[in-house]
């Protein structure tokens, strides 16, 4: 393993003491050049045609002004997205990740990460697509501390999923303990206890349950003798969606889909 990218001799020492690293992510080569090729054509695209519809064809259509802006904007977004996390590069071993980025590490331990937010950005607006991406990736300590990714990352996805096949492991004793103890387990808007699924007010008690359905970046929640779904809540919205869903299907069959 080299570390080319890295110039601090003593980050270096350190990286070295951790032992070998099961997997690296990094903003580099292709991809950083490719996101600075296309953002200049989203922005001249932008710029061709508000010039086309105001200056030559003098058309004022404020659904089609609106796609330059929305063009103009993507691109001055996604040129300050790759600049900003030029470089960076994440570094996992066994024990843990560190996050390598302009002559400073940050490192957490597996033990150390309390939850873990993967928010898919698909149904916010076009201006937090543009500027934090498809997939934004939290994970964060007990005491604050926090690392934040987002897309700009190559293979976010399988980053994210590394984390929570590392972190399962430590968060599920606890989970499995407050649940037998009969303490609810918040998971943001929804909770889990003895008594059943919980929203607000509104509790479902798992005889009651026919199914869970994970649908995309949606937790679909159907009772018995129902066709469609009585509780929908959005994993963006849940930490720790991984340990959830363990503890769900313990208790209700659970159907995922990519749709």
């Amino acid at each position: 393993m080299t570390w080319e990218q890295v110039e601090d001799a003593a980050i270096v020492d350190k990286l070295g003491q951790l032992g070998e690293p099961i997997a690296v992510f990094a903003v580099r080569g292709a991809g950083f050049l490719r996101k600075l090729v296309l953002a200049p054509a989203l922005i001249g695209a932008g710029l061709t045609l508000e010039l086309l519809l105001i200056g030559v064809l003098h058309i004022h259509n404020h659904e089609l002004l609106f796609v330059g802006v929305v063009l103009i904007l993507s691109g001055i977004t996604l040129v300050v997205r790759a600049l900003r996390n030029r470089g960076l590069r994440v570094v996992v071993f066994p024990e843990g990740l560190v996050r390598l980025h302009r002559g400073e590490a940050q490192g957490l331990c597996w033990e150390e990460i309390d939850q873990v937010w993967q928010r898919k950005n698909e149904g916010s607006n076009w201006a937090m697509r543009a500027w934090r991406g498809i997939l934004t990736l939290k994970v964060q300590t007990a005491d604050g501390r926090r690392l934040t990714f987002d897309d700009s990352l190559p293979r976010l996805a399988d980053l994210a999923q590394i984390i929570c096949g590392e972190t399962l492991p430590f968060l599920w004793p606890q989970a499995q303990a407050a649940w037998e103890s009969g303490t609810p387990l918040d998971f943001g808007k929804l909770r889990i206890s003895q008594q059943g699924l919980s929203q607000g007010k509104e509790t479902l008690p798992w005889s009651a349950l026919q199914k869970i359905k994970i649908n995309g970046a949606q937790l679909l929640v159907y009772k018995k003798g129902k066709w469609t779904h009585s509780l929908n809540f959005s994993l963006s919205d849940i930490p720790n969606s991984h340990v959830l869903l363990a503890l769900l299907e313990q208790r209700v069959r659970v159907e995922k889909s990519s749709n």
